[in-house]
C-alpha cells in the first residue's frame, strides 16, 4: 500500500502527479490540491475574453464621450490598425462598426465615401 505524499493517508490506488511525479489520493490528485510546485501558472478562464470586453467597453466609452466634435478623429480598430477618420462618421453606430472591421486604408477610405453618399454634409 502506498501513502499520500500529501496527508499521508493509505491508498490502495495512487495518483501519480504529471508535474512532481509524487503520488496522491484522489482527493489531492490534482496540482492545486497538493500545492504542487512543478505545475505551471494558472490563469483565470476567459482572460482574454474579459480583455476584450474591457477594451471594447473603453473604446465605447470614449466614442461617446466626444461632446466637443472635432473634424477628425484617430481610432485604433479590432486589428490594431489606426485610422484618422471624420468625428461624424466614427460617431454613426452602423459605420463605426464597418470602421472596426476595416483592414486596409483603401476600406477605410471606401466607407468614408459611403457615408458622405448616404449622408451629404450639411444635411
Amino acid at each position: 500500500m502506498s501513502k499520500c505524499h500529501f496527508c499521508h493517508a493509505e491508498i490502495t490506488v495512487p495518483f501519480q502527479c504529471n508535474y512532481c511525479g509524487k503520488y496522491f489520493c484522489e482527493d489531492h490528485r490534482l496540482p492545486e490540491n497538493h500545492k504542487c510546485i512543478g505545475a505551471p501558472a494558472r490563469t483565470p478562464l476567459g482572460s482574454y475574453q474579459t480583455k476584450a470586453a474591457i477594451a471594447a467597453m473603453t473604446q465605447e466609452k470614449e466614442r461617446k464621450s466626444l461632446k466637443n466634435l472635432t473634424p477628425s478623429v484617430t481610432y485604433g480598430n479590432k486589428f490594431g490598425h489606426s485610422f484618422r477618420v471624420p468625428s461624424e462618421v466614427y460617431l454613426d453606430e452602423k459605420y463605426f462598426e464597418k470602421l472596426n472591421g476595416a483592414r486596409t486604408l483603401e476600406q477605410v477610405e471606401q466607407i468614408i465615401q459611403d457615408y458622405y453618399k448616404h449622408h451629404p454634409k450639411g444635411t
